[in-house]
């Protein structure tokens, strides 16, 4: 149909959130792949090298809450210019200030601040543009295209460590050259969408009254029951995804024995599988109009994947070890497209209200990242590393238990109410 046609300006920004997305991922997990030669190469501790990770996650989980208003206020493409130009200006700085860890903190402060302004852009992007029929196996595309970026950290970081002569300062120095070239391509070819013709969530027409879209979206998303059930979901989902992306490379050195080139490897699988699962689950959520099949069922696989892999050996049982890799990349891949897109599908939605959510969301998970060297240090030192990466994974069980519960709002559903109104049944 013609209104659900997207103009050529709508694909541009698609691609340009895309892009974004593999960037913003490469620059975040580059420490992670490069963690043993930092410690090598500083004398910091498993903790104080942890740190140079996690702390930009804290950050960008403050100011994905800034980041909601200032997409309210200065749109898309402004937003992104501003978050992208600080997370160049801010790998720059690591070149600049060598060994010294105050300084690489500071530096990693000023690159989680850009990276909380645009962590929605390219979800958001989706929102605005599209129409609600292509939503679902956009947001499934999106998500591969992030495991995209997360596998390709695991295997390119490394190369480019030796290009620049092993200088893990120049290796973030190369995607903050990247990022100061993506700001100004946001800020040339970008363009905002009209608020009026932004709405593409189902139910557009309510969305567009004006009382709700005066309202700051972050106050709109605090009254939702349905967005704190999937918040406190999210704080555990994350923790454990946050602690494999940190850590698992460094396990697999530290207690399996692998080289810094096979652990990498191994360790990438996961997001190898993401790829795969964002695109199967965006069609078939797409396809069946069903939210609930991409929720709580694939937060079981992820788990299953994440302590399968922590207790078997790579080295005795490889197939089995591998197949654990990819059975929690798939499942912590296609959750994504959940939480992504049921936002767009509640009552009375609209985009002030979809930024709002997902900065809740992601955010409060995100500000539990910074306790994450502590723990995992504290830990590894009481119970050992193995059982320290197992106890990290283990609160996903909380997570499934509080997505059970949630009603669906994909279409799928919606198809069924005529009929059940038709023979007197209450929809549920």
């Amino acid at each position: 149909m013609a209104k659900d046609r997207v103009s050529p300006i709508g694909w541009l920004m698609l691609i340009l959130g895309f892009i974004v997305t593999v960037v913003q991922l490469l620059a975040t997990l580059a420490p992670a792949g490069l963690m043993t030669a930092i410690m090598a190469d500083t004398g910091w501790s498993v903790m104080k090298a942890g740190n140079i990770i996690t702390i930009a996650g804290l950050i960008g989980g403050i100011f994905i809450f800034s980041g909601s208003p200032l997409l309210d206020k200065f749109g898309v493409v402004k937003t992104s210019f501003i978050g992208l130009l600080l997370m160049g200006v801010a790998n720059l700085l690591a070149v600049v200030f060598g060994d010294n860890y105050g300084l690489q903190i500071a530096a990693r402060l000023l690159f989680g601040a850009g990276g909380g302004f645009i962590a929605n852009i390219p979800a958001m992007i989706i929102a605005i543009w599209f129409p609600p029929t292509q939503q679902s196996a956009l947001q499934g595309a999106r998500t591969a295209v992030m495991y995209l970026g997360m596998a390709l950290a695991f295997y390119i970081i490394l190369p480019i460590f030796s290009a620049v002569n092993q200088s893990w300062q120049w290796t973030l120095g190369v995607f903050g050259i990247f990022f100061i070239v993506l700001a100004f391509l946001f800020l040339i070819f970008g363009k905002e969408k009209r608020p009026e013709a932004a709405a593409h969530a189902p139910q557009a027409a309510a969305a567009a009254a004006p009382p709700v879209k005066q309202e700051s979206g972050l106050r709109q998303a605090a009254r939702r029951k349905e967005m704190w059930m999937i918040t406190i979901a999210m704080f555990f989902i994350l923790w454990s995804f946050n602690c494999y992306n940190t850590y698992f490379a460094t396990f697999l050195q530290s207690v399996r024995g692998l080289d810094a080139t096979t652990a990498s490897s191994f360790t990438g699988l996961m997001p190898i599988a993401g790829i795969i699962s964002g695109v199967v689950c965006g069609a078939i959520s797409s396809a069946t109009g069903r939210r609930n099949l991409v929720s709580w069922p694939l937060i079981i696989l992820m788990m299953a994947g994440y302590v399968g892999a922590t207790l078997l050996d790579p080295n005795a049982s490889r197939s089995l070890f591998m197949a654990c890799l990819l059975v929690g990349g798939f499942g912590a891949s296609g959750f994504t497209i959940y939480y992504c897109t049921v936002p767009a599908e509640w009552k009375n939605t609209n985009s002030s209200l979809i930024a709002g959510s997902l900065a809740i969301m992601i955010g409060t998970g995100s500000l539990a990242a910074v306790l994450i060297p502590f723990v995992f240090g504290g830990l590894t030192n009481a119970i050992g590393m193995q059982n320290t990466m197992l106890w990290m994974h283990l609160p996903l069980a909380v997570s499934i238990a509080v997505l059970l519960p949630l009603k669906e709002t994909g279409p799928g559903r919606r198809k069924k109410e005529p009929a059940e109104a038709e023979t007197g049944q209450k929809a549920v």
